[in-house]
């Protein structure tokens, strides 16, 4: 949207289509070791999935630069923004894998009580600092 106010649509909607191309790209050249890694821990790989991280540069010419790839990106909303998208990215990814709602609950509380321990962990550790 806020490139929409700047730059011409069809010009947003050609970064968009660069951007979805670096990343069909890079899970491509990805494929070998990302099949390895999802065998040696699930007996089927549709039982799978994982959440990327691209950290892409877009200059004022509107052309994406791939920075890196993160396999583990946090998911701690540090705005109210990141909030909004995370949390969208999330229930997207819920339908995109099929859970059920009774067990999208579940997975939620569960998150939700591993995120209250890891906080109380980084609480502890501040307080141990100081």
């Amino acid at each position: 949207k806020i490139l929409e106010d700047e730059y011409p649509k069809e010009d947003v909607r050609r970064l968009w289509e660069q951007m979805k191309e670096i990343a069909a790209v890079s899970i491509l050249a990805a494929e070998g070791p990302i099949s390895h890694a999802v065998t040696s821990v699930c007996k089927q790989r549709t039982h799978a999935f994982e959440i990327l991280g691209y950290d892409i540069l877009v200059d004022q010419n509107l052309k994406p630069w791939l920075l890196e790839i993160n396999h583990t990106p946090s998911l701690e909303p540090l705005t109210g923004l990141e909030n909004d998208i995370k949390k969208n990215m999330i229930h997207d990814l819920f339908e995109l894998v099929d859970i059920s709602a009774e067990r999208r609950l579940q997975v939620i509380s569960e998150t939700d009580r591993l995120w209250r321990i890891i906080q109380e962990i980084q609480s502890d550790l501040e307080l141990n600092r100081q």
